[in-house]
């Protein structure tokens, strides 16, 4: 037992972005690729990156844990989000940047500040 303690692979916070970037490439180009027509690499590219989302998570809420002001950090977010919602909305054709999203995460980023003050 104390031969399998030596071999804990460890991993920076580099090292862990870079794996989510990686997995999350691959999960788009199982969704959005043309180039073949094998729904199987599709869906095991799909497999693979959905290692993506936990990972990004996991580095956000590192970030919440080290950063100096909370409320900083959160507002960062929320504005990150609504941005890149804009952009999602706009480069799909849609007519009009659609609010519900935002309103949602409004919520939570009022209440999170609200609780962690």
């Amino acid at each position: 037992m104390d031969n399998f303690s030596k071999h804990i692979v460890r991993f920076n916070a580099f090292q862990i972005k870079i794996i989510a970037l990686i997995t999350m490439t691959l999960d788009h180009i199982g969704a959005y690729q043309t180039f073949t027509f094998s729904r199987e690499i599709n869906d095991g590219l799909r497999v693979v990156g959905r290692i993506a989302a936990p990972l990004f998570l996991f580095m956000v809420v590192e970030g919440l844990r080290y950063t100096r002001s909370k409320p900083k950090y959160i507002l960062r977010l929320y504005i990150a989000g609504i941005v890149i919602e804009m952009i999602n909305s706009l480069s799909y054709q849609k007519q009009q940047v659609r609010l519900s999203s935002e309103i949602l995460c409004l919520h939570f980023f009022i209440r999170h500040y609200l609780f962690s003050a």
